[in-house]
Order: C-alpha cells, then structure tokens, then sequence
C-alpha cells in the first residue's frame, strides 16, 4: 500500500504555487515551448518532463511527489504520468483587470545578493496568495531597482497585501502601493529635484509624431552601407570516382571510349594525356559505385579493346589528391569562367532585336520617299495644264 503524500508540507505547498504558475493564465499563453510540447501529444505534458524545470530541479526530484501536488490542482488533469490544462488559453491579456490585482513592493536592497522570489513569496504569503513576481530591473544597466511587482488571481487578495501598507525585510521598510500611487510618489520625489515627470507615450503615438518620419531618415543615412561577400564557386572533391585503365590502343576517338565506359555508368571525363606515350587513360564515373564495379569487371571478365586486354585499378590516396588538385580543379574553374564569360545577356539582347525589328504595318522609309516625289511630279504637271 502507498503512503499518503502530506501536501500541507512547506516543500508541497512551494510546488503547488510553482506548477500553478506554469500552468496559469499568465505563463501559459506566453511559452511557447510548453504549449508546443502540449500540441504534440494531444494537450498533455509529460510530468517527468516538468522535473527538469529548473524551479522544480531546485527543489524536488521526487515524481510520486509532483504528481500529487499536480492532482490537487483544480485546473489540470493528470492521467498516465502526463498532465493537461483544463481551461482554454485566453486569446488576449487583460491589461487593466491585471493592474487592479497587481501590488508594487518597494524598499528592498539593490546590491548583490538581491531579493529572491522564494523570500518574497514568504513574505506575502500570510496575507495573499501570489500567482506572479516580477522583480524590476533597469531597461539599460540591467540592474535591480529595488521594486517588485506582485499579482494575485483578485483584486480582494491584493487589496489585502495593500491595506498592510508596509512590510518588514531584513530590518528594512517594505513599502506597499498601488501602480497609481506609486507614480504619484515618484512624481512628488522628481518635483523635489526640480525635474518633472512625464509619462512615457505609448509605441504608436510615437510613431505617429511628426519627427518620426524624419528620425527613420537619418538613421538610413547614417547607416554604414552592407559590403556584400562575392559568393564563390566552391568544387567539392569526391573521392573514388578516378580508375587507371593500361593497355589502351591508339587511335580511337575520345566518344568511342566514353561509349565503351558507359557500360559502367557515367562518365563525366576521360583524360587521354598519357595514352600516347604510355597507352594509359584516366576515366572518371560519378559516383564512387560506379568506379569501384568497372574496375572489378575489367579484371574479371579480362575485357579487351581492338584485341589489347584491358589492365585497371583504382586511384587513391595521395595520386588521387595530387591527380584532383593539378588536374581537374584547375580544369573546372577554367570552365566555369568560361561559361560565365560566353553567357548571353538575353534581357539586352531581347531589347536590341525589339528595336532593330521593323513595323509590317508601316511602309519602309524608300517606299514612302518615292510615293511624296510622285505627288510633287503630278502636282506640277495639274499646274502646267492650268496656266497654258
């Protein structure tokens, strides 16, 4: 028989506020992770899963345990060692219902150590139960202010933190304040220092401003212009594709011996630089496959040319490395330069013969000149037969 798990223990009730937070209206709907993990198994997460969490790793490595404490959540179901969210993910955040169930904690040190979240929740937890604290840092330096922002599920349970109004911590005063109060006493604080506290626009009304169109300006001219990387045509090297072929007769035709090869596979080349001296040829397939079954074949079948019997073997190790680093790489990059030289500008071209191609419809400038000289002729002829 199992052991009932007492949930009323310290560590069960820090685990129950945890995964109520993983699992809550605040988190949720904003990790992605976590909601891509429950997409892939139909709404459900694995627990085990949820132990590599470093909140939970930190506190708990007992599964028995964390189930249970999962159990005992209203909002999940457990079934099988997987747990789901019940509730439907809320397709907006409520800003404004948030802020009447958030309460600002201010006065804790600002030096390292700073103040951790599991001493904050104790420090609230005799008043209200909190479901999210976010301690707030500086936007540029990165460092803590000394302000914790606290929500709860209710406005009720904020208002119940409020109305202590001040809290102790390590001997030092805790205030407790609203969003609004607090930016009234920061205002009060700025105006003793002579400088006056605005608050700050909102993203589009910024944009919206008339000097926005001219900041986007000189941020483009200022700009330093993008130096775009020639890109380089890269050679792979594949090895196993080159055979030695010996015994080669003179004489015939380069596409008669790549017809003789193509038995074997493809041939992408056939060098024939020491056929004349020595009678050997290179042939190189396009895949190693190809090469390796050719050059069993020769020997076994002992196949002939024009009555010379065929000797072969395969290139490799440093003869095949020196063959591709003088022979053929040096031969493709000629070849692609070539290419690229002799490619045709077909755009160009194209509007070069749009504007050398005559009209059918009208009639060639000649033909026009010899039907003007015919009307002049005739107009002086009419005048002849009139004055005469």
């Amino acid at each position: 028989m199992e052991e009932k798990i007492d949930l009323s223990t310290p560590l069960a009730l820090k685990l129950k506020r945890q995964l109520e937070y993983y699992f809550g209206d605040i988190n949720f709907p904003r990790d992605k992770w976590m909601r891509a993990k429950a997409a892939e198994n139909n709404g459900y997460i694995p627990i085990a899963l949820l132990l590599t969490f470093n909140r939970i790793k930190e506190s708990t490595s007992d599964l028995q345990l964390v189930t249970e404490v999962l159990k005992s959540i209203p909002d999940l179901e457990v079934d099988d060692g997987k747990v789901k969210r019940l509730k439907p993910v809320p397709d907006t955040f409520d800003f404004k219902s948030a802020s009447n169930c958030t309460a600002l904690l201010r006065g804790f040190p600002k030096p390292d150590p700073i103040v951790t979240i599991d001493e904050v929740t104790e420090l609230i937890i005799p008043f209200a139960n909190p479901i999210n604290i976010y301690r707030k840092r500086n936007h540029q330096t990165k460092e803590f202010t000394g302000k914790v922002l606290i929500q709860f599920n209710s406005p009720e349970e904020a208002q119940k933190v409020l109305d202590v109004k001040e809290l102790i911590f390590k001997d030092q005063k805790i205030s407790v304040l609203t969003q609004e109060q607090y930016l009234q006493v920061k205002t009060e604080e700025l105006a003793k220092l002579g400088i006056t506290y605005q608050k700050p626009a909102p993203k589009r009304q910024k944009e919206k401003s008339e000097n926005f169109n001219q900041r986007k300006k000189m941020k483009l001219n200022n700009r330093e212009p993008e130096i775009k990387e020639e890109k380089k045509d890269e050679i792979t090297i594949t090895k196993g594709l080159l055979i030695e072929v010996k015994n080669v007769p003179l004489g015939i035709p380069l596409a008669d011996l790549k017809a003789y090869f193509a038995r074997f596979g493809t041939v992408q080349f056939i060098d024939l630089s020491k056929r004349d001296e020595h009678q050997i040829i290179l042939v190189r397939f396009s895949n190693p496959t190809e090469a390796t079954g050719a050059n069993a074949e020769i020997g076994e079948k002992k196949m002939e040319i024009n009555g010379n019997i065929l000797e072969s073997r395969l290139v490799t190790g440093e003869e095949e490395d020196k063959y591709w680093t003088e022979e053929i790489i040096p031969l493709m990059k000629n070849k692609s330069k070539m290419n690229k030289n002799q490619r045709p500008k077909f755009q160009s071209q194209k509007k070069k013969n749009k504007r050398q191609r005559p009209n059918s419809s009208r009639k060639p400038d000649t033909e026009k000149n010899n039907n003007n000289e015919k009307k002049i002729l005739g107009n002086r002829k009419r005048r002849k037969n009139t004055f005469d």
